[in-house]
């Protein structure tokens, strides 16, 4: 079973907390999850999503991913 401790968007000019129920857990083996969220960052921004879980046997894994701010129509 794998836990979120950590589920944040890291910008530039601040960190927004995400909520970790916003992924569905338990996933299933090779599983993926689509997540939405709306926040309120200035043009041009540069942010990167961080998610921290810790696995069965206190397994830790992290990851960092660039994200494109996309305009609100």
């Amino acid at each position: 079973m794998l836990s979120i401790n950590k589920f944040e968007l890291r910008c530039r000019s601040k960190v927004f907390q995400l909520d970790k129920d916003l992924i569905p857990l338990p996933l299933p083996p090779g599983g993926t999850a689509t997540t939405v969220f709306n926040v309120d960052i200035d043009d041009g921004d540069e942010c990167r999503l961080f998610i921290e879980a810790v696995g069965e046997g206190g397994y830790r894994m992290a990851a960092s991913s660039a994200l494109i701010p996309v305009r609100s129509v």
